[in-house]
C-alpha cells in the first residue's frame, strides 16, 4: 500500500510453490503479493550468471511470492498458441501415464519439460545425453524426411502424375510444411529455427533444382538467426548448435573422400563406426563451449552416445512418427511404445552419469 506503481519494460519471472500453483495455466489471471528484485551478476568467480540469462530471456525483474497466490481461471478456452501447447503437453503426460518416459516424449514433442524430474535432468548432462533431449537437427530431419519419403512413395502410386510431374517437388513442399509445424509446435528455440532453415534450404533447391552445398547453407542459417536474435549469438545454444553443425559437416566432407565398402556386413560397420565418429567429432567440438558456459563435461558421452543414438534414431524416432500418425484412430495411447523406448533411454542416462569420468567440473578460473 502506498507504493509507486512501476512499468516495467520486458517480463517478470515469479518463483511459488507447487502446491499455489496447481492447475494454473497460460491466461489465467494471478493476484500476489511478491519481492522483486533485479536479476543478478556473478558474486564469486564461478557463479552463475543469471544476470546475463535474464537479459538473453528479456526479464526485467525476478523474484518470489509471499502469501497466498490468488488464480481467477480464464472465462474463456485460451486458444492462443502456447496454451495449445500446454494442453497438449498435459493430456501426452496424463494418457502415458505420468512416467518418464512421457515426460521426455512431452519435451520432445513440445519443447516442455517441466515433467521432467530434475534428477533425470542431471543424470542427462552428467552422461553427455543432453543434447537428445534438445529438438534439433535429427528431430527435423526425421519428420521432414519421413513426409518427404511418403509423398514421393505416394506419388509414385499414381502413374499418371508419375509419368508427368517430378515427384521429388511436391514431396519437398510436403517435407518443409511438416517440418515447419514440428518447429512450432516445439516452441521454436535457436537449435529449432537453425536446423528448419536448414532443410528448408535444401528443400528449396530440390525445387529450383539446384546443387545443395551444406556449408553455405550453414553460413546462410546463421545470418537470419543473427539478424532475427543479435543477442542470441552469445547465448550456448547458438553457439553449440552452429559449431556442432559445422564439425559434422566438415566431418561428412572429408569422409566422403574416402573409400566405401560393397560388401552389406561392412555398411553395419561403417554405421556403428559412423555413430561413434560424429559423437566424438560433435563432441570434442562443442567441449570447449560446455565448459566456458556450464563449467561442467563428461569424458564417457562418446560411449554413452554409441548406445544412445541408434535407441533414438531406429527405435524412438519411428515410433513417435508412427504413433502419432495413427494417433488419429487409435488415440495418444499409440504412444506407449515411444514412450516405453525412451524409459531405456532415461535408465541409460542414469546409469552412464554413474560411469567413471561422467559429470566433471572444471572451476572456471581455469
Amino acid at each position: 500500500p502506498g507504493a509507486t506503481p512501476v512499468a516495467l519494460k520486458n517480463q517478470v519471472r515469479l518463483s511459488a510453490r507447487a502446491t499455489q500453483a496447481t492447475g494454473l495455466k497460460t491466461g489465467d489471471l494471478v493476484a500476489a503479493e511478491a519481492f522483486l528484485e533485479s536479476p543478478r551478476a556473478e558474486r564469486f568467480p564461478g557463479d552463475f550468471n543469471y544476470q546475463r540469462w535474464a537479459f538473453y530471456k528479456a526479464l526485467s525483474a525476478t523474484g518470489h511470492v509471499r502469501g497466498d497466490l490468488y488464480i481467477t481461471p480464464a472465462e474463456t478456452l485460451d486458444w492462443s498458441w502456447q496454451g495449445w501447447r500446454e494442453t497438449l503437453s498435459a493430456q501426452l503426460y496424463d494418457h502415458l501415464g505420468q512416467t518418464t518416459g512421457a515426460a521426455v516424449l512431452v519435451a520432445l514433442t513440445t519443447g516442455i519439460r517441466t515433467y521432467i524430474p530434475p534428477p533425470l535432468v542431471d543424470a542427462y548432462q552428467d552422461s553427455g545425453l543432453a543434447h537428445l533431449m534438445a529438438i534439433s537437427g535429427m528431430n527435423l530431419a526425421a519428420v521432414g524426411g519421413l513426409l518427404y519419403a511418403l509423398g514421393r512413395w505416394l506419388w509414385a502410386c499414381v502413374p499418371w502424375l508419375a509419368l508427368r510431374w517430378n515427384g521429388k517437388k511436391p514431396a519437398a513442399v510436403l517435407g518443409v510444411l511438416a517440418a515447419g509445424g514440428y518447429m512450432l509446435v516445439a516452441g521454436a528455440e535457436i537449435p529449432t529455427v537453425r536446423a528448419f532453415i536448414m532443410l528448408g534450404v535444401l528443400f528449396l533447391a530440390v525445387l529450383i533444382e539446384r546443387v545443395r552445398i551444406a556449408l553455405r547453407v550453414l553460413i546462410l542459417a546463421a545470418l537470419v538467426l543473427a539478424l532475427l536474435w543479435p543477442e542470441g549469438v552469445l547465448t550456448a545454444s547458438f553457439q553449440m548448435s552452429f559449431i556442432a553443425a559445422l564439425s559434422l559437416i566438415l566431418w561428412a566432407h572429408w569422409r566422403e573422400l574416402g573409400w566405401q565398402s560393397e560388401v552389406r556386413l561392412m555398411h553395419g560397420i561403417s554405421y556403428i563406426q559412423a555413430v561413434w565418429s560424429t559423437s566424438v567429432v560433435a563432441g570434442l567440438a562443442t567441449l570447449p563451449l560446455a565448459v566456458w558456459h556450464f563449467q561442467n563435461y563428461s569424458v564417457v558421452g562418446f560411449m554413452a552416445n554409441l548406445l544412445a543414438v541408434p535407441l533414438m534414431g531406429l527405435v524412438t524416432t519411428p515410433l513417435a512418427l508412427v504413433g502419432y500418425a495413427i494417433s488419429p484412430w487409435w488415440g495418444l495411447e499409440a504412444l506407449w511404445p515411444a514412450a516405453a523406448s525412451l524409459n531405456w533411454l532415461n535408465q541409460l542416462a542414469l546409469s552412464a552419469a554413474q560411469w567413471q569420468g561422467a559429470g566433471l567440473h572444471l572451476p572456471s578460473q581455469f
